[in-house]
């Protein structure tokens, strides 16, 4: 399969739809950061885009991140203009992205919210269970996110199993 070539525009480009299921993917770790709080400073790269996040979901409601899915996937995933590097990557990160939601849809629908995950420690049973699940999900995510930004840095594609290919599939030439 024919890879464009990139340069170094295209690889700070394509890192940066990472930074949409690294904040996705930051409720997730909140019972990490309760037992270990110097992992949160993982967070720190995250706050300008966390505060983009924040004005954006105030003008368009709970709908925003709907809204910059589907901009995103029409305006850069489809466009052919674009290099397909920078389209790979910004549909692997919205792929990851929709993992996570459909993990947070289910807790949600089980009953357990992500924002008290740090309290879920003190209920046993089912708490245990659920915080484990969240953080194998927080560290999934952020670890496919990481080796994904790592690769677009040195202007390789990332090869993470189901996500790439489903990747590949939707990125057509």
């Amino acid at each position: 399969m024919w890879r464009s070539s990139t340069d170094i525009t295209d690889r700070l480009l394509a890192c940066l739809p990472y930074a949409i299921p690294m904040l996705e993917a930051y409720p997730f770790g909140l019972g990490l950061f309760a037992l270990f709080p110097p992992l949160a400073i993982i967070g720190i790269p995250l706050i300008p885009f966390g505060i983009v996040s924040d004005i954006l979901g105030s003008i368009l409601g709970p709908f925003s991140g709907v809204i910059l899915f589907f901009l995103l996937y029409f305006f850069v995933v489809r466009n052919f203009s674009i290099r397909h590097f920078i389209r790979f990557n910004t549909m692997v990160a919205l792929l990851i992205s929709i993992c996570l939601s459909l993990i947070g849809i289910l807790f949600e629908g089980l009953g357990f919210s992500l924002k008290k995950l740090p309290s879920l420690a003190a209920v046993p049973g089912m708490g245990y269970i659920i915080l484990i699940l969240a953080s194998i999900a927080f560290l999934a995510a952020m670890g496919a996110a990481i080796y994904a930004i790592i690769h677009c840095c040195l202007g390789k594609y990332a090869e993470i199993p189901m996500i790439s290919d489903a990747a590949n599939a939707q990125v057509r030439y």
